[in-house]
């Protein structure tokens, strides 16, 4: 677990979105999440 960074609860969701380079949703049973559509809206799940 060198790799991994748990935050916890971030205040300004859309600006951590637009920081990130991937979003990634590892649920198998969530179909669209209000995390996704987050990602989304703040363009983080699109390449550039």
């Amino acid at each position: 677990m060198d790799n991994v960074t748990f935050l916890g609860r971030v205040a300004d969701a859309a600006r951590f979105h637009r920081l990130c380079d991937v979003f990634v949703l590892a649920s198998v049973s969530e179909g669209l999440s209000v995390s996704l559509q987050e990602a989304m809206k703040t363009a983080a799940s699109q390449w550039r």
